[in-house]
């Protein structure tokens, strides 16, 4: 394509995948996010191929393991210590301009006394991205068990979403149509469109 070396792709090579940059491989990403993203490829890999493309109803398959983790997600089900994200702190609380969830993780490390320094990582869960409060907004890895307390639904279902369209948008998928009634082009009508744009 002319601009320069890939930095996130996958590939699956008949025996296993080869993946580089995608969420399962970034170090903030959450374990479910990750196990989620891992368990969609391997979706793609149980079923035969058309034309060197995974299968409409492999396609379809990961739709619906999607799905099935965000019931899981908004029912409660998925721990706190599986919603656990990462961000590198690059400076001191006060020298934020962004009210970032990085911020909102530091602030509330202030309030509990778990200082992190420029450099190191900060692990968090966001519990509620719409509190007034900045430092209700998450739970420090530190504080982990919980009870009563659940990872952010909104939060987790877009971070899911993102790691989902890594694996679909290939073959034609948007963000949109895996959220709403699935409905997709036809195989035939990517190959088509494959063919003329030569991707």
């Amino acid at each position: 394509h002319g601009g320069g070396s890939l930095t996130k792709y996958w590939g699956f090579t008949g025996e296993g995948y080869k993946v580089r940059g995608i969420e399962m491989r970034q170090h903030s990403t959450s374990r479910w996010v990750a196990e989620l993203q891992q368990k969609a490829l391997d979706v793609l890999a149980t079923f035969p191929r058309e034309g060197g493309v995974p299968s409409y109803d492999a396609q379809h398959a990961v739709l619906r393991l999607y799905r099935s983790e965000i019931r899981r997600l908004q029912s409660g089900d998925v721990s706190l210590e599986a919603a656990v994200i990462a961000r590198r702190v690059t400076k001191e609380l006060h020298q934020y301009r962004s009210r970032s969830l990085a911020w909102s993780a530091l602030l509330r490390a202030q309030r509990t006394e778990h200082r992190v320094p420029p450099g190191g990582k900060i692990r968090f869960v966001v519990v509620d991205l719409a509190h007034p409060e900045h430092h209700e907004r998450v739970r420090l890895q530190e504080e982990l068990p919980l009870e009563d307390v659940t990872p952010c639904a909104v939060h987790y279902a877009v971070a899911a979403e993102r790691a989902v369209w890594a694996v679909l948008g290939p073959f034609g998928w948007t963000e949109s149509s895996m959220r709403t009634s699935g409905l997709q082009r036809r195989l035939s009508e990517f190959a088509a469109s494959s063919a003329s744009t030569g991707y």
